[in-house]
Protein backbone atom coordinates (compact mmCIF):
# COMPACT_ATOMS: atom_id res chain seq x y z
CA UNK A 1 0.00 0.00 0.00
CA UNK A 2 1.15 3.66 -1.05
CA UNK A 3 0.74 6.76 1.05
CA UNK A 4 1.07 10.07 -0.06
CA UNK A 5 0.64 13.55 1.45
CA UNK A 6 0.31 16.85 -0.64
CA UNK A 7 2.29 19.62 0.56
CA UNK A 8 2.05 22.70 0.31
CA UNK A 9 5.09 24.37 -1.61
CA UNK A 10 3.60 28.04 -1.17
CA UNK A 11 3.47 27.67 2.59
CA UNK A 12 7.22 28.99 2.58
CA UNK A 13 5.79 32.29 0.22
CA UNK A 14 9.02 31.47 -2.60
CA UNK A 15 7.54 33.99 -4.98
CA UNK A 16 9.69 37.34 -5.02
CA UNK A 17 8.33 40.75 -5.51
CA UNK A 18 5.18 40.42 -4.64
CA UNK A 19 4.32 36.89 -6.86
CA UNK A 20 1.27 34.66 -6.45
CA UNK A 21 2.55 31.49 -5.59
CA UNK A 22 0.26 28.57 -6.82
CA UNK A 23 0.27 24.94 -5.34
CA UNK A 24 0.93 22.24 -8.47
CA UNK A 25 1.44 18.51 -7.46
CA UNK A 26 5.01 18.13 -6.88
CA UNK A 27 5.77 21.48 -7.33
CA UNK A 28 4.68 25.14 -7.43
CA UNK A 29 4.30 28.01 -9.82
CA UNK A 30 5.21 31.92 -9.45
CA UNK A 31 2.43 34.06 -11.42
CA UNK A 32 4.39 37.37 -11.38
CA UNK A 33 3.60 40.72 -11.60
CA UNK A 34 4.65 43.20 -14.70
CA UNK A 35 7.72 44.15 -15.07
CA UNK A 36 9.40 40.85 -13.68
CA UNK A 37 9.60 37.64 -14.40
CA UNK A 38 11.82 34.16 -14.17
CA UNK A 39 10.51 31.01 -11.74
CA UNK A 40 10.41 32.72 -8.94
CA UNK A 41 9.71 36.24 -10.12
CA UNK A 42 13.39 37.48 -9.22
CA UNK A 43 14.47 38.84 -12.71
CA UNK A 44 13.77 42.40 -13.73
CA UNK A 45 13.04 43.72 -9.95
CA UNK A 46 14.34 46.86 -8.84
CA UNK A 47 15.21 45.63 -5.38
CA UNK A 48 16.73 48.62 -3.96
CA UNK A 49 13.10 50.33 -4.82
CA UNK A 50 12.01 49.70 -1.58
CA UNK A 51 15.49 50.86 0.11
CA UNK A 52 16.29 47.94 2.25
CA UNK A 53 20.14 49.74 3.11
CA UNK A 54 18.02 52.46 5.92
CA UNK A 55 21.77 53.71 6.92
CA UNK A 56 23.51 52.41 3.68
CA UNK A 57 23.45 52.10 -0.39
CA UNK A 58 21.63 49.34 -1.76
CA UNK A 59 23.92 48.01 -5.06
CA UNK A 60 21.69 45.35 -6.98
CA UNK A 61 24.52 42.54 -8.16
CA UNK A 62 23.61 39.71 -10.63
CA UNK A 63 23.20 36.33 -8.88
CA UNK A 64 23.31 37.88 -6.16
Amino acid sequence: ERCSKEINECSSNPCLSGGTCVDKVNGFECQCPPGTHGLLCHSGADHCAPQPCRHGRCEEIQNG
